[in-house]
């Protein structure tokens, strides 16, 4: 993620410490949960995309909102068995960021209760779809 960074200095964006830093905490978060999968199990990091007209959904970030959700199936406290097809949810998004635009900007955070969609697909035996929806936030399945 680093040369991605040191390319973007090269590029129309410039490089910006701040993706770097966050690219970095990315890349390790990514190896606690492949060293500790009794993690990955409880905590999902997704993305939610909604298409808007531009090509390049890899930087289509108007239309993104990421998102840390816990996951209440797996979390020994939560007894009631409906609680399990939620999980409590840390997002953030931002609008107005685009290359011209310089007024305006937004970085937003908000806290959302959800539908815990893999665990829903995993009860039905879809587990491959299941496993997709860990990294995927479907819109409009959060308060």
């Amino acid at each position: 993620m680093g040369f991605m960074e040191f390319g973007d200095s090269f590029g129309g964006h410039g490089f910006s410490r701040q993706d770097f830093i966050m690219n970095t905490l990315g890349a390790i978060t990514g190896y606690i949960f492949l060293t500790r999968p009794e993690l990955a199990k409880r905590i999902d990091i997704r993305v939610e995309y909604i298409p808007g007209g531009q090509r390049d959904i890899f930087t289509d970030y108007k239309n993104m909102k990421f998102t840390v959700a816990l996951k209440l199936d797996d979390v020994q406290s939560v007894r009631n068995r409906y609680l399990k097809y939620l999980d409590l949810q840390l997002g953030y998004y931002t609008r107005h960021y685009s290359a011209g635009s310089q007024e305006n900007k937004e970085r937003n955070i908000y806290i959302a209760v959800g539908i815990n969609l893999s665990h829903i697909l995993h009860n039905m035996s879809h587990k491959k779809t299941a496993k997709f929806f860990n990294y995927y936030q479907m819109p409009y399945t959060y308060y």
